[in-house]
């Protein structure tokens, strides 16, 4: 082993080696100072949690309780606040346990649940406070809706889950243990995705501790860690594991949503045998079980679940930005609209039912208005009319006159508007210019106003000639 090598452990994680390796680099520290500079540099011992005093804290009922740990309602007597406390089952899953912890605490997501505090109770039990969420997890959600349209409505949970997840592989962080039971609605819409007990940093060592699942939805942990029907298949072989089994457990969530059961659960409910399951098919087509549901969802789900890690999306992030293979594809947007379109059909006898005349009209007022006023701002500013000068309109009413005349008063009605303006803008002037000295008026505007009476006198003779006999008679007089 030389400099080189010591070099890369540290960039792995030099806890995972090997008895061998590891004696080879003691052997190598030992003659070599600045590798073993480096090494007490670079190595931190993991932090030690500290006893907390249980009078801190008023313990209430067990909200909850899975494979590795359980969860408490309790009050917090320093903060005056509700929280969540959690407690490990086992002394041998206390080391699992601290990694949930440091992990969850780094995570600052959302859609990821905070944590408070851990500690150790006097007896030595590690625990951890965290956001108490009040609501439903996505299971108890999906379990009440029992048509397509009505989990379709769920969607919006799905991709605040993708959202978090992403957030995870851009810090280096895979659940592995990702199902509706860890997925918490709030009775405000949130959405928190809980329990990051088997979560693992990328080329992170594996923590050891061993428990029996008790249920085929309960998680495992041990060489072969997760949710048999949210399982990946390198992930139920007990491989090494990386976003891309995630990305699975995503899929899986999504037909959860679609077929309102989990993959596999029309085969099986025995935890090891969806575990055989798992390896050795992939689960019923969404097609045979939900034909109703759009094409885009499907398309999802099928990449996302595809048996060979890398004909799957690469990670959370691909999924949440809508990129199929090496082209953006808005793959969510189009797969909300076509659920909403479900949504309002499985709807619509209901609400043509209940509505009535008024509220159609009131409605269909309101909607106009709506689109008015969207066609009022795509005016650009320089789109919109600009006022005219008193000089411009002036020049507009001779062109007018002008055109008028030259196609013989064919709109006399119009004409006798636009010359009597002129005319009466013309007399304005005049006066002006009457007003105005023999010095600056000079011959130029004499003959300019005397060629303005001439045109005047023409188009009154012309006006009394078109008109009728008793019209010209009063004009006479």
């Amino acid at each position: 082993m030389d400099c080189d090598d010591v070099v890369l452990m540290l960039a792995r994680d030099a806890s995972s080696l090997s008895d061998v390796d590891a004696d080879a680099l003691d052997a190598h520290l030992a003659g070599c100072e600045t590798c073993f500079v480096l090494m007490r540099e670079r190595t931190v011992a993991p932090p030690q949690l500290r006893p907390v005093d249980p009078e801190d804290f008023e313990l209430g009922e067990t909200i909850a309780a899975g494979g590795m740990g359980k969860i408490i309602r309790a009050f917090d007597r320093r903060l005056g606040r509700a929280v969540a406390i959690k407690e490990v089952l086992s002394p041998s899953l206390r080391a699992r346990f601290e990694r949930e912890a440091m992990i969850t605490a780094r995570l600052q997501h959302p859609a990821i649940v905070p944590i408070y505090e851990a500690g150790t109770w006097p007896d030595g039990t590690a625990f951890y406070t965290m956001r108490l969420v009040p609501g439903e997890t996505l299971a108890d959600a999906l379990e009440r809706r029992t048509t397509l349209a009505a989990r379709l409505e769920l969607l919006p949970h799905v991709i605040a889950v993708t959202e978090a997840l992403a957030y995870a592989h851009s810090r280096g962080v895979i659940h592995r243990d990702l199902k509706p039971h860890n997925v918490l609605i709030g009775e405000f819409g949130e959405t928190v995705v809980i329990d990051w007990g088997l979560a693992k940093e990328r080329d992170a060592g594996e923590v050891g501790g061993l428990v029996e699942p008790a249920a085929p939805l309960l998680t495992q942990a041990g060489s072969v860690v997760g949710t048999p029907c949210f399982m990946a298949p390198e992930q139920a072989r007990g491989e090494e594991l990386d976003e891309r089994a995630d990305v699975f457990a995503l899929g899986a969530l999504l037909y959860n949503v679609i077929a309102g059961a989990p993959p596999y659960w029309d085969r099986s409910q025995d935890s090891r045998e969806l575990i055989d399951a798992v390896l050795a098919r992939p689960p019923t087509p969404l097609v045979e079980i939900a034909p109703a549901a759009p094409a885009d969802l499907r398309a999802i789900v099928e990449r996302a679940m595809a048996r060979e890690p890398a004909r799957r999306f690469p990670d959370a992030g691909a999924i949440a930005a809508g990129s199929i293979g090496s082209r953006r594809d808005s793959c969510w947007s189009r797969a909300s609209t076509a659920c909403a379109i479900c949504s309002r059909a499985g709807s619509a006898s209901t609400a043509r039912s209940s509505r009535s005349a008024g509220s159609r009209s009131s409605r269909w007022r309101s909607s106009a208005g709506s689109r008015s006023a969207t066609r009022c701002a795509r005016v650009r500013p320089s789109a919109r009319p600009r006022r005219r000068s008193s000089a411009a309109s002036r020049s507009c009413a001779r062109r007018a006159f002008r055109s008028s005349r030259a196609r013989g008063r064919t709109t006399r009605g119009r004409s006798f508007i636009v010359s009597s303006n002129a005319r009466s803008s013309r007399t304005s002037r005049r006066r002006s210019s009457a007003s105005m000295p023999a010095s600056r008026a000079g011959p130029r505007s004499s003959s300019r106003r005397s060629s303005r009476s001439a045109t005047i006198r023409s188009t009154s003779s012309r006006r009394s000639s078109t008109a009728s006999p008793s019209a010209r008679a009063r004009h006479a007089r």
